[in-house]
């Protein structure tokens, strides 16, 4: 008899351990994969992300800790093919606002070719440019980057931002355009030619930032089927930060932290 009790207290006991563990695992690391999506875990740790049912957290420093910055690219002194975003952007003579610096203008989808690296004057950056195409063609003058995207990036948008289902079209901000060329080029959408729905999907303006979050929707796909990418702008430029890429389908809630980063929680389903 005492042998069963004896058995019968290691089996309860044993029972327990297994239980805990597997609530531990349900509420702990996450369990998410960028499968069937292109791995961005050199950018963010989804091991990093707390999951519970359907409902997830991530902090902004902890998922991109020891991991390669995302934030939003320069052009070097390369010559670079670039596509204005943007209605009447002023093309000048020199990098600074005035009246008299003025020479034309370029509208969007007009082709420029880059002659050197961004000049920071103004608060601004500004590339020096030839216009290829549009009212402006044959002219070399100033333009702010804020209005210039990569050539590339600009296909992109074209095709998966720029239809019909998508909340942004060309008159959306061209910061938020610039950043989620950017996010689409890493998924190398271009080469896999999903069926994507690309959505604005939620803005808050938290002190001197803005967060931005986009979802990213293959269409073709029934499992693991959407993206949320949370961008950081801060206020006044066009310089960003990618606080995330994580499978899910909706934000619910951005709140910051004491150490500048961000709690981030949405959901998986």
């Amino acid at each position: 008899m005492k042998l069963l009790n004896k058995l019968a207290t290691k089996w309860l006991q044993n029972a327990v351990i297994v239980i805990a563990a597997l609530v531990l695992v349900g509420c702990g690391s996450s369990s998410l994969s960028y499968e069937p999506w292109t791995d961005l875990s050199n950018h963010f740790n989804l091991d990093a992300i707390e999951v519970s049912g359907y409902q997830a957290r991530f902090n902004s420093y902890d998922i991109s800790q020891g991991r390669a910055p995302y934030v939003s690219p320069l052009l070097d002194d390369r010559e670079y093919f670039v596509t204005v975003l943007g209605t009447n952007v002023v093309l000048r003579s020199q990098p600074k606002v005035s009246a008299a610096t003025k020479i034309g203008t370029v509208n969007t989808g007009d082709v420029l070719t880059t002659r050197g690296s961004s000049v920071y004057f103004n608060d601004k950056y500004w590339n020096y440019v030839y216009v290829s195409s549009g009212r402006s063609a044959g002219r070399y003058g100033y333009v702010c980057t804020d209005y210039i995207i990569e050539q590339e990036k600009y296909k992109v948008v074209r095709e998966y931002v720029f239809t019909s289902r998508s909340n942004m079209s060309i008159k959306t901000e061209s910061k938020y355009l610039n950043a989620i060329g950017d996010i689409l080029l890493k998924l190398n959408v271009n080469r896999s030619l999903k069926n994507l729905l690309v959505e604005l999907h939620d803005t808050a303006r938290w002190h001197q930032h803005d967060i931005v979050t986009f979802r990213i929707t293959d269409i073709n796909s029934r499992q693991n089927n959407s993206l949320l990418a949370v961008v950081q702008f801060a206020q006044g430029t066009n310089d960003y930060v990618v606080l995330g890429v994580v499978p899910g389908s909706h934000i619910y809630d951005v709140s910051p932290m004491p150490n500048g980063s961000y709690d981030i929680h949405f959901s998986i389903e």
